[in-house]
């Protein structure tokens, strides 16, 4: 049986001392024989060695015994010179590990780390006591009264020790506890703080994503409208007594906010935009339509009117409606001037010429409500709407079609309009109506209506000035060409009359031009001009 002396007793005395118990658990215990084991017994001497007693009913073992027994005691007696600096290193205080240094600091703690001495693991690290020395036998020894030096239970963990290693009245288990408990408080308290950071770090993004939600909402409708959705408010409908809950999340498909006993509303369009759509890439055709609806949107703002939607080249715009105001007419009027201006600084990228533009303007009653659920929409409905979206498709392009009530609504808060009769047109679906262009407003120039600075933006005010004399003129039926040869300074302006009378001539005038920076050296216009 190869038996460790460390496995039973720490020292070789206590080893021998515990071998009579180790037999009578294997003869009486494990093999449940009579068989009679050996005995051993250690007799201390006056000169430091010990006396072995054995005891035995076998004859001849004793010479085995003693082999054996020197084998296992030799390395126990290479120890008899052992330093005490070859098993501690003194921490603290920092002073030589001597009689001498220790006297002097008798009254202090000492701390001391055990030396790896039979190969411990590397993972494991070494241990710690603390304690005092005292002093016995009139200053002939000294003892070490020490305990383990950890204060948690990771320390413990690290050194390969437990509680039950440390004696029951030490303090330092309740050391130990104590700091366990506050060590536990504090990651409590950690990660209580990490988790409120991350509350209102989820709390900024959820009310970043609440803003954004708002905005979006607020760009698909009215904000009075997108504020009773969101907030889940009753809201009539129409002047009936039937209410609904206006929220996105409701099941209703139709949500009425009001009726509107007038408002005015207006349509625009791009002229040949399928031609453009034809002819460019699509990416093409996106940006034109973003330049555009982007002026647009600017006029909207400016004349706080609301934009409805755009579908395609369809721009369409209502005043009136969610507030109600009595000047809508002449709000809207003023942004389709603005329109027609805008319009004249977004290049076609088939021409690389300004674009062109119809606008039609309507006033009459109306009816708003938000339609769907999933991508809800804020709609205008009534016989208004689609008179305006007629006066748009039967307009002139550059000019601004006007029906008679627009004219009338619009003249009653602001007589500073003027109209040009068109007279009686054929309106698909609606007969016979009296309509009218729009020509200016004598009391805002189109830059105040666009709030911009004279000659701001790539349009010429001469160019405008002719194109709409010459486009006035499509409507008399004139045919005539004209053809203008362009460089940094001067306009050659040619008119050629296409008629076959005796009277025919060329008329040649000659402008001086302001700016031409975004405009082609030279290119052909086909205006139209009456002789």
């Amino acid at each position: 049986m190869a038996l460790q002396p460390s496995s039973i007793r720490y020292c070789f005395q206590g080893f021998l001392d515990g071998l009579d118990s180790l037999h009578y658990f294997i003869d009486h215990v494990v093999y449940q024989t009579r068989l009679s084991g050996p005995s051993f017994r250690c007799e201390p001497q006056t000169d430091g060695t010990l006396r072995l007693h054995y005891y035995s009913k076998r004859n001849g073992l004793y010479p085995i015994v003693i082999g054996s027994y020197i084998k296992k005691a030799y390395p126990w007696c290479k120890r008899h010179e052992t330093n005490l600096t070859d098993i501690l290193e003194l921490i603290h205080p920092e002073v030589p590990l001597t009689f001498e240094s220790i006297m002097v600091f008798k009254n202090s703690q000492f701390v001391c780390k055990l030396k790896d001495i039979d190969g411990q693991e590397s993972n494991v690290k070494a241990v710690m006591v603390k304690g005092s020395m005292t002093i016995v036998d009139n200053g002939q020894f000294m003892v070490y009264l020490c305990s383990l030096y950890v204060t948690t239970v990771r320390e413990l963990i690290d050194r390969n020790l437990h509680l039950s290693d440390i004696q029951g009245h030490d303090g330092t288990r309740d050391l130990i506890m104590l700091n366990q408990s506050r060590l536990s408080q504090v990651e409590l308290n950690r990660r209580l703080e990490e988790t409120t950071k991350n509350l209102k770090r989820m709390a900024s993004e959820l009310e970043t994503e609440k803003h954004k939600t708002d905005e979006l909402l607020s760009q698909l409708m009215p904000i009075s409208v997108a504020e009773a959705l969101r907030q889940g408010t009753s809201v009539e409908a129409c002047n009936t007594a039937i209410k609904a809950i206006a929220m996105l999340k409701s099941k209703s498909a139709l949500v009425f906010t009001g009726e509107f006993a007038e408002a005015t509303l207006l349509f625009t369009d791009i002229v040949t935009f399928t031609n453009i759509c034809a002819q460019c890439t699509p990416y093409d055709v996106v940006t034109l339509l973003n330049d555009l609806y982007l002026r647009f949107d600017r006029l909207v703002g400016l004349h706080d009117v609301y934009k409805v939607e755009t579908i395609g080249d369809a721009y369409m715009i209502v005043g009136g409606v969610p507030n109600k105001c009595a000047n809508h007419a002449e709000r809207v009027l003023n942004v389709s001037i603005g329109t027609i201006m805008e319009s004249k600084s977004v290049m076609s990228p088939i021409t690389n010429r300004h674009i062109q533009i119809r606008a039609g303007v309507h006033t009459g009653a109306v009816v708003a409500g938000v339609v769907g659920v999933k991508m809800p929409r804020y709609c205008l409905f009534g016989d208004a709407v689609n008179t305006a979206n007629r006066m748009e498709s039967c307009g002139i392009p550059g000019r601004i079609h006007v029906s008679d009530p627009t004219k009338k609504a619009a003249l009653q808060m602001n007589p500073s309009f003027v109209f040009a009769d068109r007279g009686n047109v054929e309106i698909k679906g609606k007969g016979t109506m009296h309509t009218y262009f729009l020509e200016r407003n004598d009391r805002k120039s189109v830059w105040e209506i666009c709030n911009r600075q004279r000659g701001e933006g790539s349009c010429d005010p001469l160019l405008l000035s002719i194109e709409r004399f010459v486009m006035a003129q499509i409507s008399f039926g004139v045919n005539a060409s004209c053809t203008d040869v362009r460089n940094s300074k001067q306009m050659l302006l040619v008119v050629n009359s296409l008629t076959n009378g005796p009277n025919d001539n060329v008329i040649i005038v000659s402008f001086r031009c302001l700016r031409y920076g975004t405009l082609k050296k030279s290119h052909t216009e086909n205006w139209i001009e009456k002789k």
